[in-house]
């Protein structure tokens, strides 16, 4: 079985490489809409819990907002004062 495994793990990478164009094509067509159905998903449960814990839902989409902008803003400083 794991013989059967490698030898489709193999083709399957050799495809990719003689097809670069179309093997990231086909991963962007089906990898994108995944990432971004669970990252939705993940906001949604965010802004379900802070609703739960009191907040109104304005002021949670708020803070989950602010605190998307800050993790791509933290990231983004961290990439660019690394030495």
């Amino acid at each position: 079985m794991m013989t059967y495994m490698k030898s489709v793990k193999n083709t399957i990478i050799n495809w990719a490489k003689e097809n670069k164009i179309l093997a990231y094509v086909l991963a962007g067509a089906i990898g994108l809409p995944i990432i971004l159905g669970i990252g939705g998903l993940v906001l949604t449960l965010l802004i379900f819990i802070l609703t739960l814990l009191g907040f109104s839902t304005g002021v949670a989409i708020a803070t989950v907002t602010l605190a998307f902008v800050g993790a791509i803003g933290g990231a983004a400083a961290y990439y660019y004062f690394e030495d």
